[in-house]
């Protein structure tokens, strides 16, 4: 995952914990914490507007702080945003065939014990190195 800027919409102690495992597996990663789909669209398109705009994004879209699918719906509805990855982490199946039906890369399930989430997290890593992103979305 090098040198790309993610974004982790998650409560404050699982997003922390996310950016650590992320950056143990790959240190040259930005980490962007929203706490919340108001902070995270700010980082994509307000005041806090993230440049070069993140490829990457993971939203918890059912955590009680977090309206995980309006952002989601509105990133999908977004021309310069529509092709991000976005990754949904959730405790729960509910709203996950709406977050499948907006094209997301993938659905992960909360909590996972600390190896799973290394072992999701370093094959997310080997598969970001591969892949060429549509274009950098300034």
């Amino acid at each position: 995952m090098k040198n790309l800027n993610i974004i982790v919409v998650d409560n404050k102690i699982d997003a922390q914990n996310t950016k650590d495992i992320i950056l143990s597996i790959y240190s040259q990663s930005v980490i962007n914490i929203a706490a919340n789909d108001i902070e995270a669209w700010s980082l994509l398109q307000g005041s806090n507007k993230l440049i070069p705009l993140p490829k990457v994004i993971f939203i918890d879209i059912n955590e009680v702080e977090i309206n995980g699918m309006d952002l989601l719906n509105k990133i999908r509805n977004n021309d310069l945003l529509k092709s991000m990855l976005v990754f949904v982490l959730s405790t729960s199946d509910r709203n996950k065939k709406e977050a499948l039906d907006l094209n997301i890369a993938g659905f992960i399930h909360k909590p996972m014990d600390q190896e799973k989430i290394k072992e999701v997290y370093s094959l997310l890593s080997a598969y970001l190195g591969i892949i060429e992103f549509p274009r950098d979305n300034n």
